[in-house]
């Protein structure tokens, strides 16, 4: 189906459905198309950012696209009238049931479900359901397959107008038959295997029993095992998901397949360390989306699935200490998961928790550079406390049909308490600075949706969603203090032909602790939030062209609505007096062998030494910093339609079309400073913007024999400006002829995606995969430095704005198996490897051209465990790397930053003691792996931070 073409020749189709025809018009009306595929007529994009005169009112808008909805109604309901040979349904019947482990009861997701001697074929969802309708009535054989267990045939006769409920329980095959015992690894593999196998789409999934085979804490640390995914991390924790090379903001979270708000103020993704990863059931990676799908996944969508209830009762919790090297103090974790099906298995219900008391810290020094001469210098203490709870609950219930209600919920806080003291030596200026940071931040994010699935006169198909969802940021009595001591005469050993990157120092020469005094303290309470209500409803309904195909049609409609807020208060205190920083020394603090022992970073405040001070200073608010406040309203409309073509049991393919409509308002604040840096004015300002966007996807997959599979995906997608970004907010300093500013005129961010994979499959449950992609971005988002004339002045002005191209190639392959083929004790040994190369070129701000790599961009990224489980006994050594790549842009390539490689290694151990009782140990950052940033070239570090190893032992009970 090539859809372009059909567009440009719409009159052609037109009387099949008029909606058609105005479909063609409205998209032929925007003008070409800049992309070599669909270059001669048509342009996917309706886009129309902040009303002109020219631009139509909003009513005009939302008519159009009503036409676009009404076009994909139209269309893809007569999809089934011009398909050749379709089979009268006259006289068909459904079949539906539940596929579950024989042993355990848990839902196998991934099955494939085949009605023998017809092109009728399903696979069961992730709650190991399948509906199979327009079976043809009379007797039938159900035939179900898995990888990893013995298949399934069984005759049934199917009545007219009716369901059949067949549940299957399947048996694994044996030691004899060469592939898969019972170990502990064996059924969440096979699980994320076979939804791998059997998906219409690109992705990755990780199940919950492989989760817990890595010693990852959070969602962030579970996902990146994944291949092509890459992590930000914060003090040794992974936070944010980088996904084959692209940055964390061009990548989805969602759960339960609703996306996820930000509880940072400033941006749209998410930090996964705020959700623990053994509440999760499994953890998908889309890579190459259908029509079905939100769009917003340039480089992918991570989906987190919660845990569902089980078919058989279900009783499981652990308990572990832990030691952290570096602050020599412990950690406690608790998991707990409960769950069974009641009245002959209609009702599930499901409760998870799960808790985490850790503390941490790191040594770190930072680097600033002016010229190649040091500018500063800074030693850095981190000790944290981080607190994480996360809690699930689910409830279910299934007709005789396999209908479906269901309720899901999840929340989570994550409590951050953070002590930083820092010793700024200020080279350029002559001081040193004390400072110390006393904050705690406690992040939430809460998830509730309810909805259902239905099937109606063994065709139609109805599911809908209702979901709210929430997630803030809270800091409040935030205090940061400065003591300063001035006239310091620096002798650094750095110059711009010169450094020791192992050896940097300002070496201060008349340092005087009696010599600081206060300087200042800040004090600040932030709040942010940011709310999701969103409603989706769709509709499919299956269809037989002829004997040896099937196929399924679908569309749909979702509407979400978006409110975030920040709002910053700071209040800078200072003194008229003389206080002396030796008058609140804090006496309980330890340096300790500070980055083993090559610096000292000295003598500091104490926390409540330095609030007791807060009667004796004078307070004044910080209108530059507080008013950064703001308020956004975001309206999203889309709709798609889809169909599913299954081709004589080997061939499928899946075109579609989406249409999203993004309406968004804007509250921010516009500020003056006059020449002496007194405010001028101040006053509130408002934007807007509104786009729509058409969004073609098309999914191909060929079965090679029955385990193997040749994917290709061709789809457009995007990713929306952060909302810093696009709130109108203006600051004017003209003391500093400079001017920062928010852009609400913005446009996403664009990406054609083209994707090649091929999969062999396993018996033993392992798979080798490998394949390429492309990506080809436009509207690329940079913060862009400007020149602007003001009251005859030239105003420097910083503002984010969409740059042109940028294009991404990649490779990945991965390969996993156990080697069941060795001889005893040899037969418990598995590899788990993943690489993925990328290779990227961008516009930057002021560097057009091709020579330039795209931030978020790493070369090579790879894991490789190795693994042993036999007699009870689980072990596994893992290896998780990524080479350099940009992440901030500075003013010409030698000012540029680089997040240096990191290669981190991670040992867990588990003993089985019976069968309900196991043993555990994980062992983290075992070479004590450093996070490392450098400016321009390697050998000019401008961030080393270091955090040792730490270690978490306990008990896990199954029942």
């Amino acid at each position: 189906m090539v859809w372009n073409e059909r567009v440009r020749g719409a009159e052609d189709v037109a009387p099949l459905c008029p909606g058609l025809h105005d479909l063609g018009k409205s998209i032929m009306a925007i003008g070409p198309i800049e992309h070599p595929l669909v270059s001669q007529g048509c342009r996917w994009t309706v886009g129309r950012s902040k009303r002109t005169e020219e631009s139509p009112g909003r009513g005009e808008r939302n008519s159009e696209m009503m036409r676009l909805f009404v076009s994909a109604l139209c269309l893809f309901f007569l999809i089934p009238i011009w398909a050749p040979g379709l089979r009268a349904q006259s006289r068909t019947g459904a079949i539906t049931g539940v596929v579950a482990d024989s042993e355990t009861g848990t839902a196998l997701p991934g099955a494939r479900v085949v009605v023998g001697g017809t092109g009728l074929s399903t696979y069961t969802d992730v709650n190991g359901v399948f509906y199979l309708g327009a079976v043809p009535a009379g007797s039938q054989t159900l035939e179900v397959s898995y990888l990893g267990y013995q298949s399934f045939q069984e005759q049934l006769e199917v009545a007219e107008f009716s369901s059949y409920r067949l549940d299957v329980r399947l048996q694994t095959l044996s030691r004899e038959t060469a592939t898969v015992v019972a170990e502990p690894f064996r059924q969440g593999r096979a699980k994320a295997l076979n939804q791998q196998k059997t998906s219409t789409v690109i992705k990755n999934v990780v199940a919950a029993d492989q989760i817990g085979r890595f010693p990852d804490s959070n969602a962030a640390e579970a996902t990146q095992r994944i291949p092509g995914v890459a992590l930000q991390r914060d003090q040794g924790e992974g936070r944010f998901i980088i996904v084959r090379g692209t940055e964390a903001r061009l990548n989805s979270v969602a759960i339960n397949g609703q996306r996820l708000p930000s509880p940072e103020g400033d941006i749209r993704f998410v930090a996964l360390d705020v959700i623990p990863a053994d509440v999760l059931e499994a953890i998908e990676l889309t890579k190459a989306p259908t029509a079905d799908m939100d769009a917003d996944a340039i480089g992918g969508n991570v989906n987190l699935l919660t845990k569902r209830a089980p078919e058989d009762p279900l009783l499981t919790f652990s308990a572990g200490w832990g030691y952290n090297n570096l602050v020599r103090d412990d950690l406690q974790s608790f998991n707990l998961a409960a769950g069974r099906r009641f009245t002959n298995n209609k009702l599930g219900i499901i409760f998870a928790a799960s808790w985490l008391n850790t503390d941490r810290g790191s040594d770190n020094f930072e680097v600033r550079y002016d010229d190649g001469e040091l500018d500063e210098f800074e030693l850095r203490d981190y000790a944290i406390n981080r607190e994480r709870l996360g809690l699930v609950f689910g409830i279910d219930y299934r007709t005789e049909n396999n209908s479906e209600f269901f309720v899901n919920a999840i929340f989570n806080q994550f409590d951050d308490q953070e002590f930083r003291r820092r010793n700024r030596q200020r080279v350029a200026v002559g001081e040193i600075e004390r400072e110390l940071k006393d904050r705690l931040i406690r992040q939430q994010i809460a998830s509730l949706s309810v909805g259902g699935r239905h099937f109606f006169d063994n065709l139609l198909q109805l599911d809908y969603t209702v979901s709210y969802s929430y997630a803030s940021e809270n800091e409040p009595n935030r205090a940061d203090s400065v003591f300063t001591q001035k006239d310091v005469i620096f002798q650094p050993n750095v110059s711009p032909t010169s450094i020791d990157p192992d050896n940097i120092r300002a070496n201060p020469l008349n340092e005087d602790i009696s010599a600081f005094e206060f300087s200042r303290l800040v004090e600040e309470d932030n709040f942010s939030r940011d709310q999701d209500f969103a409603f989706t409803i769709n509709l499919a309904r299956p269809f037989v062209p002829g004997d040896q195909s099937n196929g399924l049609w679908k569309i749909g409609f979702k509407y979400k609505t978006k409110e975030k807020q920040l709002d910053n208060n700071l209040i800078n205190f200072r003194s008229d007096e003389t206080i002396l920083l030796t008058s609140v020394l804090d006496r309980n603090f330890d340096q300790g062998n500070f980055l083993n022992g090559r610096y000292d970073i000295g003598d500091f405040q104490g926390p409540g030494e330095v609030r007791s001070l807060l009667p004796r200073l004078d307070g004044e608010i910080d209108l530059e910093e507080d008013l950064v406040d703001y308020l956004a309203e975001e309206d999203i409309f889309a709709t798609f339609g889809m169909v599913e073509f299954n081709f004589n049991d080997r061939f499928q393919l899946i075109p579609g079309v989406r249409t999203e409509y993004t309406d968004i308002n804007y509250l921010g604040n516009e500020l003056v400073f006059d020449e002496k840096g007194d405010l001028a004015s101040i006053g509130a300002v408002t934007g807007k913007n509104d786009y729509a966007e058409v969004l073609p996807s098309i999914n191909f997959r060929y079965k090679v024999g029955d385990s193997a599979n040749v994917r290709a995906a061709f789809s457009r997608t995007l990713a929306r400006p952060n909302h810093e970004d696009l709130v109108p907010f203006q600051l004017l300093l003209q003391e500093d002829l400079e001017i920062l500013r928010g852009n609400p005129d913005l446009r996403p961010t664009k990406s054609w995606n083209y994707d090649l994979l091929f999969e062999q499959y396993f018996q033993s449950v392992g798979v080798f995969s490998a394949g390429i992609f492309f990506k080809d971005m436009r509207d690329n988002i940079f913060t862009s430095r400007l020149q602007e004339p003001r009251d005859g002045e030239e105003f420097d002005v910083l503002q984010p704005r969409n740059l042109e191209n940028a294009q991404i190639f990649g490779f990945e392959t991965a390969f996993q198996n156990v080697f069941r083929s060795l001889h005893s004790p040899l037969d418990g040994c598995g590899i788990y490897a993943n690489y993925t190369y990328t290779s990227s070129t961008a516009d930057l701000p002021g560097r057009p051209g091709s020579g330039n790599q795209l931030p978020g961009q790493a070369s090579h990224v790879y894991n490789l465990a190795i693994s042993y489980e036999k007699y009870g006994f689980s072990g596994r050594l893992s290896w998780n790397y990524h080479s350099e790549y940009l992440a901030e842009v500075g003013r010409d390539p030698s000012r540029d930053v680089f997040f240096d490689r990191h290669l981190q290694l991670d040992l867990l151990l588990s003993q089985r003691l019976n069968r309900h009782v196991s043993l555990f140990a994980e062992f983290i950052n075992l070479t004590n792996e450093p996070f490392r940033a450098y400016e321009g070239r390697v050998d000019r570090p401008v961030r080393e931070e270091f955090y040792s190893w730490w270690a978490t032992f306990g008990l896990m009970f199954n029942f």
